[in-house]
């Protein structure tokens, strides 16, 4: 009688604090998903890759040309000397080189490159099964003991999420 309705009745609640949980859970897992989508999807404000402009195949662009004149002139003088590379030019002539590179499934295309006081930021549009994210690729200069410029990647990012401690392990392993 009365304890068999009991024991009903408890049971009835403990299959509803068990749906409640699995309930709860499911949100979380589905607002955890949503993030890191959303995190990946993001494109940032400074990626802004530009058209390549019509150029004969071969054909050196003119900005580099004039930079490697002015490298030449300078470096007769066998003084130190100072050449500044330009953004907009810089990115004028990476849009003209041979793109899209294709690696695996990986589609990469629309490369901009962005200076900012101290480093390099190198972005690309890359096409995963029919997902386009952007590759966002912090770059350091680093001078060794010899003078020479070394370009230390700093941080790698996919959209907003900073994957630079998986590309680490990564990298060690290669």
């Amino acid at each position: 009688g009365k304890a068999e309705m009991g024991n009903i009745a408890a049971s009835a609640t403990s299959k509803k604090r068990r749906w409640r949980k699995l309930l709860v859970w499911l949100l979380i897992d589905t607002g955890v998903t949503v993030a890191v989508i959303v995190l990946l999807l993001y494109k940032p404000s400074a990626y802004r890759p530009i058209k390549a402009l019509m150029h004969e195949p071969g054909q050196v662009h003119p900005y580099l040309t004039h930079l490697s004149s002015q490298l030449y002139n300078s470096a007769q003088l066998r003084k130190p000397f100072v050449i500044v590379i330009e953004q907009e030019p810089i990115n004028q002539v990476i849009s003209q080189a041979d793109w899209p590179k294709e690696s695996g499934e990986i589609l990469l295309y629309a490369p901009a490159a962005v200076f900012k006081p101290g480093r390099l930021i190198l972005m690309g549009t890359a096409k995963v099964k029919g997902v386009e994210l952007v590759v966002t690729f912090v770059l350091q200069p680093v001078f060794d003991a010899q003078g020479r410029i070394n370009l230390e990647v700093t941080a790698v990012r996919v959209g907003a999420m900073n994957l630079t401690p998986l590309a680490k392990m990564i990298a060690k392993k290669m």
